[in-house]
């Protein structure tokens, strides 16, 4: 539920974002654009696996807790890293637009 919040708020400052047009860099404690928007593809996927498990009456309480717990040990972060990372992401809609942009492709690619 959680980050289906993160995507819709995605969504909304990334299309805030198109008016911006300074560049701003993203801190080096915070994720990079790349490896954020790795771990976004992810979770994107993972809330997509949730939306067909239920529509075909085959859910889990805590799938996408234990999805999220996967998705942040296979990319080597924490909760905490992601969330804090997605609220200055959120902050900066231009860079958030840039992210957003690789999560299109990479998803893209897949199909």
């Amino acid at each position: 539920m959680r980050m289906q919040i993160y995507t819709i708020a995605l969504a909304l400052t990334a299309l805030l974002g198109a008016c911006k047009q300074k560049k701003t860099e993203v801190p080096s404690h915070l994720l990079q654009p790349e490896k954020f928007a790795a771990i976004l593809v992810d979770i994107r996927l993972a809330e997509a696996q949730q939306k067909i498990s239920i529509r075909n009456g085959k859910t889990r309480d805590n799938f996408l807790d234990s999805n999220y717990y996967l998705i942040y040990r296979l990319h080597e972060v924490e909760a905490e890293q992601v969330d804090t990372s997605f609220k200055w992401y959120a902050r900066h809609p231009d860079v958030l637009q840039a992210v957003d942009e690789i999560v299109l492709e990479k998803l893209n690619r897949l199909e």
